[in-house]
């Protein structure tokens, strides 16, 4: 997946520009990791709005990831103001996008790998 994204950076098929031609103004991004880092420094220098980070737990939290951006667990997802959850850990995506659902989460969901693909 990391090597499919930077050919499309280098390519100029950036994340930003997909989602900003399918309309989507608002993410929330599950996971506090470098690849979630990564990928909100990319969008944030397309101008989609970050509006949320997501992760399963807040005890477990020691990242600064980004100032002035919410961070919320899964007894929070109501707090989220989104068009669209970017799942990060791409070998958990399918557990976690069920978890969301039965948790009642009715924001489209997909996984960064799967968005990186639809760039190319």
């Amino acid at each position: 997946m990391n090597n499919k994204w930077i050919q499309n950076l280098n390519n100029k098929k950036l994340i930003g520009r997909y989602l900003k031609q399918n309309n989507i103004k608002r993410v929330s991004i599950y996971g506090l990791g470098d690849i979630a880092h990564n990928l909100f420094n990319e969008l944030n220098n397309l101008d989609i709005k970050v509006d949320s980070f997501i992760c399963s737990s807040l005890d477990t939290i020691e990242s600064d990831i980004a100032e002035n951006v919410l961070i919320v667990d899964f007894n929070s997802l109501d707090r989220i103001n989104s068009d669209l959850i970017i799942i990060t850990p791409i070998y958990e995506f399918e557990n976690i996008r069920k978890k969301l659902k039965l948790l009642g989460c009715e924001t489209k969901i997909e996984s960064l790998e799967n968005i990186i693909q639809m760039c190319s």
